[in-house]
């Protein structure tokens, strides 16, 4: 019998699997990482407010693994605004459970935006990152227009589709 599993998730868990490691038990059937992707809703940043924004549930439960332990170290240097489910309490500006054509919009308004999960180490550099583009909206908005070019190759939903619709050639 020629299996194929494939899992929808981000490119550290592809790593994961293609270093020889197996993630989830597959047995002999063949696996397949195909990274997620997502449709683009245009150009949202305005930079204003000035802040940076962060977007993680639990943050209270899930202190360390979200990072945010790490918070107070970058918002004494940067004015943070929280978004996600279970947010109330935070010392910051914090925005509860919005609905999702809500949520997409308003981090995307901000500055910066701040994802301070372990997996992405968040470091020196990052926080001196952060600090120029909230203080620099020029800098900023440079940096967004590259992003935006280069993001729709490796993250848009077009690419997601090719990927996943070539999948049935490969059992």
């Amino acid at each position: 019998m020629n299996i194929l599993t494939w899992h929808v998730h981000g490119s550290w868990t592809s790593a994961f699997i293609r270093g020889g490691h197996d993630f989830w038990d597959n047995s002999r059937a063949r696996t397949r990482v195909i990274e997620h992707g997502v449709p683009d809703p245009g150009h949202l940043c305005t930079g204003e407010p000035a802040r940076a924004g962060v977007v993680v549930n639990e943050p209270v439960r899930r202190t360390r693994v979200a990072g945010t332990d790490l918070l107070p170290r970058f918002a004494g240097r940067v004015p943070l605004d929280v978004f996600g489910m279970k947010v109330a309490g935070l010392p910051y500006g914090a925005y509860e459970d919005l609905p999702q054509h809500v949520m997409h919009a308003a981090p995307a308004r901000r500055r910066a935006y701040l994802h301070p999960y372990r997996c992405t180490s968040p470091g020196p550099a990052l926080v001196e990152t952060m600090h120029a583009f909230v203080t620099d909206p020029e800098r900023a908005a440079q940096a967004g227009k590259a992003a935006r070019a280069a993001a729709p190759a490796r993250y848009g939903l077009p690419r997601f589709l090719k990927d996943r619709d070539r999948l049935p050639a490969e059992v």
